[in-house]
């Protein structure tokens, strides 16, 4: 992680080491909370085209 940083500026403090610790847990806690967004989005998309989907052949079927 530490090498993709654009940026290193020699030896890192405690305060640093700290916040460093503090900002990947928030960005693993954030990528988490995303991924279950994305992921319900993308069930609710397939259900509805499956609903969709066995309803318009319902209706055929009917008429």
């Amino acid at each position: 992680f530490e090498d993709q940083l654009p940026i290193k500026c020699g030896e890192l403090t405690n305060q640093m080491r700290l916040n460093l610790e503090q900002n990947k847990e928030c960005l693993i806690a954030l990528s988490r909370f995303k991924f279950s967004l994305v992921i319900n989005g993308l069930t609710d998309i397939l259900k509805t085209i499956d609903n969709t989907r066995y309803g318009g052949f319902d209706q055929e079927k009917n008429s």
